[in-house]
């Protein structure tokens, strides 16, 4: 279940400076400035696993590797599409076609990443679409579908 005081579940915009980056961050230069979803903690005091949130989507993507966001169209492939909710109870939406990236998971300093906010309120997913997450790591985890996440 989602937590108000954790990072789990809720985006995020990963500062764009390159300043003061840590030499072991893993995540690409690319997504400096682009939007992440936070997975859990990482094994470093106050780190934390992401993934990216892309609206493009590559033609050699792995289908089964992005996670829609509503508007986007359920995946075919594995019937998921999450949903986001900028308060508590209340719900929203991507302006424009969003996909979680789960082919790759990056560990990142939490202070290196800020809130991704609409009208004041932080995005994040709705408790059932944080249920699919983590039972999509979990079927990775015991083989069902490829593990890319560790």
């Amino acid at each position: 279940m989602r937590s108000k005081n954790q990072p789990h579940g809720k985006l995020y915009k990963v500062l764009s400076s390159t300043e003061d980056v840590p030499t072991n961050m893993r995540l690409p230069k690319e997504a400096r400035g682009h939007m992440v979803l936070v997975l859990g903690w990482a094994s470093q005091w106050n780190w934390v696993r992401v993934a990216t949130i892309t609206s493009s989507a590559a033609s050699t993507m792995q289908y089964m590797d992005y996670l829609p966001i509503y508007p986007s169209k359920k995946n075919q492939h594995n019937g998921v599409q999450l949903k986001l909710c900028n308060d508590w109870e209340g719900w929203t939406y991507m302006e424009k076609k969003s996909y979680v990236k789960m082919d790759e998971v990056y560990e990142i300093p939490l202070k290196d990443l800020k809130p991704a906010r609409m009208n004041g309120r932080q995005y994040e997913l709705q408790s059932k679409s944080w249920e699919k997450i983590l039972n999509f790591i979990q079927k990775r985890k015991s083989g069902a579908v490829q593990d890319c996440t560790n």
